[in-house]
């Protein structure tokens, strides 16, 4: 399952200010969902980007059926569906 937190400002260069406020609505919006978060992995880059190691290394791992963007375009402009079928798939088996 993928979630979006709250809207904030659409994606451009964050300030490290403006980072930590955005992993801490994430956290809240988790948390305010009776979820408990288990990995909590900053990745500032483009979703147009696809030198992601981290967003890679999330989806490498089988335990992870869930991942928690502010914004589904940061994680990628293209082919959120099908991310969102592979976790679906993995949490359901």
């Amino acid at each position: 399952m993928l979630l979006a937190s709250p809207p904030t400002p659409a994606c451009r260069r964050p300030t490290r200010g403006a980072i930590l406020a955005a992993r801490w609505r994430s956290i809240e919006h988790v948390t305010s969902r009776t979820m408990a978060p288990t990995k909590d992995v900053p990745e500032v880059r483009s979703g147009l980007n696809s030198h992601r190691n981290k967003l890679i290394g999330l989806l490498g791992d089988p335990e992870m059926t869930t991942i928690v963007v502010e914004h589904q375009d940061c994680l990628a402009h293209f082919g959120v569906e099908y991310l969102e079928a592979a976790l679906a798939l993995r949490a359901a088996a």
